[in-house]
């Protein structure tokens, strides 16, 4: 009886520390993914501001000439 009621509460124990870590894993992936996503969007206007910006400084020398 002892035994069987120890087997439970691993089992459960066990249960509850699986569910949790993949409810964990699942948050991490996710803010993994929109950071992932944010770094992406970041690095996309980065370099369309570097093209506007050329742009911007081949017109002011094209003014200046």
């Amino acid at each position: 009886a002892e035994n069987s009621r120890l087997s439970r509460e691993v089992q459960t124990s066990q249960e509850i520390t699986t569910r949790e870590v993949s409810n964990i894993k699942s948050m991490y992936e996710h803010e993994l993914s929109d950071a992932r996503k944010l770094l992406d969007d970041t690095a996309r206007e980065r370099a369309k501001l570097e093209i506007d910006t050329k742009r911007l400084w081949d017109d002011n020398e094209d003014l200046k000439a």
